[in-house]
């Protein structure tokens, strides 16, 4: 046999090989389709997410690598949104072993596709009273949010009035008490009286003068 029988087989084979492996492959997809509740009528236009990345909106295909239990969340305006975990079974010839010869071996392309449906309800519409009962939870849930911080911990109720300070005071701490200052006129002593006054002298804090 001379070199170049040799080499046309050669290159005979390598041509084989490259067609099979060019042509032996396994294109994994899905078409996800909405519905409303029991499949009576057809969704168009909801957004799908995959495993949290946006794919279309529905109906949609798109490929995917692999196969096992995955994320999907369906939203659509006007109706509640929906979060399920399915789980995408391979087929046989996906099966560990098996997969070698769909992949590699069989000369030509496979397309598994999944058909996935999704049921949808309408969004609920609430009732005043509803409305109500909510706002009156949030309002209770703000003003259990209303609390104060101090050095001992966390307390709920009204701030202290201010207590004014001579000028170069210190603020007492909370475990010494606040004195008033003391009245400078008492009951038992006389009112001061200027010269020239008029009138009889009045006692300090009378409201009903002589």
């Amino acid at each position: 046999m001379s070199k170049l029988m040799i080499a046309r087989k050669i290159l005979l084979l390598v041509i084989v090989l490259t067609l099979c492996f060019e042509m032996g492959c396994v294109r994994r997809r899905m078409c996800i389709r909405t519905f409303h509740e029991g499949y009576s009528q057809p969704i168009t236009g909801a957004m799908v997410y995959v495993n949290k990345r946006p794919v279309g909106s529905t109906p949609v295909s798109c490929d995917f690598t692999h196969y096992g239990t995955m994320e999907f969340t369906v939203i659509k305006e006007g109706y509640e949104p929906l979060t399920e975990y399915r789980k995408v079974r391979a087929p046989w010839y996906q099966w560990p072993g098996i997969d070698f010869f769909s992949e590699v071996v069989w000369p030509q392309k496979i397309t598994d596709t999944k058909q996935i449906d999704f049921q949808l309800r309408p969004a609920r519409i609430h009732t005043q009273d509803e409305l109500i009962d909510r706002a009156e939870s949030m309002r209770r849930e703000s003003q259990s949010l209303a609390t104060f911080r101090t050095d001992s911990g966390t307390t709920t109720g009204i701030i202290n009035p201010v207590t004014t300070l001579p000028f170069g005071g210190e603020m007492p701490s909370s475990s010494d008490s606040v004195i008033a200052p003391s009245n400078p006129y008492r009951s038992t002593d006389t009112a001061p009286t200027g010269a020239g006054s008029v009138g009889p002298p009045v006692t300090p804090f009378v409201n009903n003068p002589q």
